[in-house]
């Protein structure tokens, strides 16, 4: 579990930021704002990507889970083009798999109640923060 922990989010970060991110901002260079964009749309890809995970919980299990990796997406877009730093979105995926270890070593089946009151509104939050923070700055390193 620790093993996959580890690899999940670096493979995740390497493919969805450090490529796909890239990719869309490269194929929207021409577009005023590529790089929130491209962030927005690899959040999305991302975040639906979560979708199997969660398959067989309630329907608000399944949205949520969405919803706040798509926050989550967001933000670690928002965190790698500021910074032109793969890692620090990588740490900060780790940290997060991390804090989900309860839920592997528990009998609850799927997420508590609490966890969704708490966790979607943060990451929808962090969402809006990284949306503003691209929208507001462009001192992003040039794609060529």
């Amino acid at each position: 579990m620790i093993d996959g922990i580890k690899k999940y989010g670096i493979i995740e970060e390497l493919y969805v930021r450090g490529l796909l991110l890239n990719l869309i901002e490269k194929i929207f260079a021409k577009s005023k704002n590529s790089t929130l964009l491209a962030v927005v749309l690899s959040a999305v890809i991302f975040g639906t990507g979560h979708i199997f995970g969660v398959v067989n919980q309630p329907p608000l299990v399944i949205v949520s889970k969405v919803v706040w990796t798509i926050g989550m997406g967001m933000f670690f877009g928002m965190v790698y083009k500021k910074t032109n730093n793969l890692w620090l979105p990588i740490m900060l995926h780790f940290i997060i798999n991390v804090c989900t270890l309860p839920y592997g070593f528990s009998s609850i089946n799927g997420y508590a109640d609490l966890t969704l009151y708490i966790v979607v509104p943060v990451y929808i939050i962090l969402g809006i923060y990284s949306f503003i923070e691209l929208k507001k700055k462009r001192e992003f390193p040039v794609v060529e």
